[in-house]
């Protein structure tokens, strides 16, 4: 039981990214498109390279030697989508509090990270 309670942070963050990559992957035009909207440079390598990222990290969570270097870069990921994405100051009045509970759950997310790290 000890080892499950020590593992599960990295479980539980590794299956909220491989399963967020799973779904932008099934909705992959949807995503494409808010990323265009963004105007990110290059969109479809922005999107692909996101969806690679988050499956890469995201199992390198659940391996040991590379929990460290893995939740970096989800870190870093996490922050720049989050204040890109979710960025509840730019939003009407009326989706300012629910974007404003998902920016602070990604942030939240990104606590648990440098926990894995701590």
């Amino acid at each position: 039981m000890e080892n499950l309670a020590l593992h599960l942070p990295n479980i539980l963050i590794a299956q909220l990214f491989i399963l967020a990559s799973l779904m932008d992957i099934k909705e992959h035009v949807l995503l494409l498109q808010m990323i265009k909207d963004k105007k990110i440079p290059f969109p479809e390598i922005a999107m692909w390279g996101g969806i690679a990222l988050k499956i890469i990290a995201g199992f390198g969570l659940l391996y040991i030697p590379t929990v460290e270097i893995s939740a970096y870069a989800l870190i870093i990921f996490t922050a720049i989508a989050t204040v890109i994405f979710d960025a509840f100051w730019k939003k009407p009045e009326a989706e300012r509090p629910l974007c404003f509970v998902q920016f602070c759950t990604m942030f939240a997310v990104i606590g648990g990270l440098f926990g894995l790290v701590a």
